[in-house]
């Protein structure tokens, strides 16, 4: 190999390296990576468990996407466990992911429904700092039933702010996060809106996330059990 070969192969492969490391940063993107939450209600009584592993992880025109397959078991033995299959992407840096991921508790009430979802990604840029505004996102979820239309849910995230770095400590070990609030909206026949913080952390992803009711008493909570590589 002469020395412009040399050259060129070095910068294809730092540049390569360094985009991997961008997007690598809240996410991973590693095949059969799996990441397991546990989800409370606000006196520290499990609701269930969510297990979400990823799989076709590929990396086509300077993207990288992967399936994430998620799996909502709940605590009460008379709920069935649900299962659905969402789609997470980085390009330029920026991570791309459904809003509805990490609602699977709340989306598990549309299991015995046909499902289809449009509208925008949740992004969040590799690299934050406090003060920091992020993009809104609208998901609309259309549910029915043989064929017939039952019920419109739109999601919507907004007033998405990057307060600061918290260390944050689960049961799978201790964390220094950026605090990422939100107020998220509900709207089908009825509306209701919460606000939520989230806890992520560098090489790793989403540690905790706490939901508020209007008045600022805690609602529930999840966090990180356990994330295997």
């Amino acid at each position: 190999m002469n020395l412009r070969s040399l050259l060129t192969f070095l910068a294809v492969s730092c540049g390569t390296i360094l985009y991997a490391q961008d997007c690598g940063t809240f996410y991973q993107f590693v095949e059969n990576a799996s990441y397991e939450y546990g989800l409370y209600d606000h006196k520290d009584k499990s609701q269930g468990r969510q297990i979400m592993r990823i799989s076709d992880v590929t990396e086509t025109g300077g993207a990288v996407t992967a399936k994430v397959n998620s799996k909502f078991i709940p605590e009460k033995k008379n709920q069935d466990t649900f299962e659905a299959t969402s789609e997470v992407s980085c390009e330029d840096g920026t991570l791309h992911m459904d809003i509805s991921m990490n609602m699977t508790q709340m989306t598990s009430q549309f299991s015995e429904m046909e499902v289809s979802m449009e509208g925008d990604p949740l992004m969040i840029p590799s690299a934050l700092k406090a003060g920091q505004t992020l993009p809104d996102a609208t998901t609309k979820i259309k549910t029915g039933m043989n064929g017939m239309s039952l019920m419109t849910v739109t999601l919507s995230v907004t007033d998405r702010k990057v307060e600061g770095m918290e260390t944050i400590t689960t049961p799978a070990g201790t964390f220094e996060c950026y605090k990422i609030t939100q107020t998220t909206s509900m709207k089908t026949i009825m509306s209701k809106s919460f606000t939520t913080e989230e806890f992520y952390a560098e090489g790793v992803g989403l540690v905790r996330s706490n939901t508020y009711k209007k008045n600022g008493k805690l609602e529930s909570y999840q966090e990180l059990l356990s994330l295997e590589k």
